[in-house]
């Protein structure tokens, strides 16, 4: 069953998970949401999404026309920190 949750804080809306069963109108819901084309796309994920779903996802997102990449860091609370966000960055930087 689709579903979208809006995400607020301190009171105002701030952004919307969309919760689908499977990725037949990623893109759709993606250009509404996004409404515009960018030069690059960045998948940010864990290593365990990125086992399930991360190629699928690429493939995806390589119709819309823009450069691709993907930046994984190892799954769990130990890597949600300024050290995973400092290589985050730089994989932006050099992508």
């Amino acid at each position: 069953m689709a579903k979208e949750l809006l995400i607020n804080y301190e009171g105002k809306p701030c952004y919307s998970i969309c919760l689908r069963p499977n990725f037949d109108d990623l893109l759709t819901i993606f250009n509404e949401m996004v409404g515009k084309q960018y030069d690059s796309i960045c998948i940010v994920t864990d290593s365990t999404v990125a086992g399930h779903y991360l190629s699928e996802i690429l493939e995806i997102f390589k119709q819309t026309g823009s450069a691709v990449t993907s930046f994984s860091f190892p799954a769990g609370e130990e890597s949600k920190n300024l050290d995973t966000v400092s290589l985050l960055y730089e994989h932006l930087i050099i992508n």
